[in-house]
């Protein structure tokens, strides 16, 4: 569970991100992030490589927002994703992670 200081760590966080547009976005050069968001989805066929169920996002293994090269970049189901991100809570997500691979 995030703490009230946590959140507003991460609020400050997102407001310092501001793309070229003048747009807030938790994500840095988010451009290149949707080119290669594009290639994941090709290189996964559309496809959660977790449970095959189409995908819908792209995840970053390193959890690392700024580092969009293709090894970190994961296509996931919705579920899949939310799954992860519960992992990583925990610190158990780059030992589940090694078995995608």
């Amino acid at each position: 569970m995030i703490t009230e200081e946590g959140r507003k760590r991460m609020g400050e966080a997102r407001k310092n991100r501001v793309d070229p547009n003048g747009n807030h976005s938790p994500y840095i050069n988010q451009k290149e992030l949707r080119k290669k968001r594009i290639e994941v989805f090709k290189i996964s066929n559309g496809k959660c490589l977790i449970c095959g169920e189409p995908a819908k996002l792209v995840h970053h293994l390193d959890g690392d927002k700024s580092n969009h090269s293709m090894i970190n970049l994961i296509a996931l189901c919705r579920y899949c994703h939310r799954t992860l991100h519960k992992l990583h809570s925990k610190k158990d997500v780059y030992r589940y992670s090694v078995f995608l691979f």
